[in-house]
């Protein structure tokens, strides 16, 4: 077959066909921008002239979740972790600021000599300790005091050696402080043993000590 215009023959073949114009733009809309879309039939990829977007064309997805929707997952998802972590984060805080932090910046000493003398008084006898310490940390500005306890022979009493000059000082400090016990005349006559408690105020670990014979050791008394 054989003619003018736009038809054309193929060898071998009882086919003929004209020139086809171009298929029909099939209208879409730009998932990103939203804008208009035209794609030719049977184009496997488009471009948005907008926002320059490019997307592959093919089957229609099924049917979803909205593209807000979607969005809003991540965030969604990031609530929840936060939500559940919460209580964990307040209390590894907790514990880090009110147990952690404060044995790690605890003052400590070392009590060098410890020597404790009865001593008459107009009530009776009294008990003077006298504590010389060493430091092992920084002392804060407020410094921390000795709660001294002695037990002597059926009878206790309790005092405090300040230590003032402890304020501010750095690590391997001496100090010499004292601490007056039974001042009121609960002993009537010395005592021949006591056993003698230190504590440093703040968390500090008590330490015991023994007046025996007119000597101070350190040790519980037996």
């Amino acid at each position: 077959m054989s003619g003018s215009g736009t038809t054309r023959c193929f060898p071998r073949s009882l086919i003929c066909s004209a020139d086809v114009p171009p298929a029909p733009l099939e209208p879409m809309r730009c998932p990103e921008c939203g804008a208009n879309l035209e794609a030719h039939a049977g184009a496997r990829f488009v471009r948005c002239r907008y926002c320059g977007a490019r997307f592959r064309l093919g089957p229609s997805p099924a049917p979803g979740a909205p593209r807000s929707l979607r969005r809003l997952t991540p965030i969604f998802i990031l609530v929840v972790i936060l939500i559940v972590a919460a209580p964990v984060v307040v209390v590894s805080l907790t514990i880090v600021l009110f147990v952690v932090v404060p044995q790690v910046r605890a003052p400590a000493v070392t009590y060098k000599s410890v020597v404790a003398r009865p001593e008459q008084t107009p009530f009776g006898t009294a008990l003077t300790v006298e504590i010389e310490l060493e430091t092992k940390t920084s002392m804060p500005h407020v410094p921390p005091h000795v709660d001294v306890s002695a037990r002597c022979e059926g009878h206790s009493d309790s005092a405090q050696a300040f230590f003032m000059s402890l304020s501010n000082l750095g690590s391997g400090a001496r100090v010499v402080d004292t601490a007056e016990l039974f001042e009121m005349g609960e002993l009537k006559v010395a005592p021949k043993s006591c056993e003698i408690t230190l504590q440093l105020t703040g968390g500090g670990k008590p330490e015991k000590f023994c007046y025996r014979d007119d000597k101070t050791v350190p040790g519980g008394c037996p």
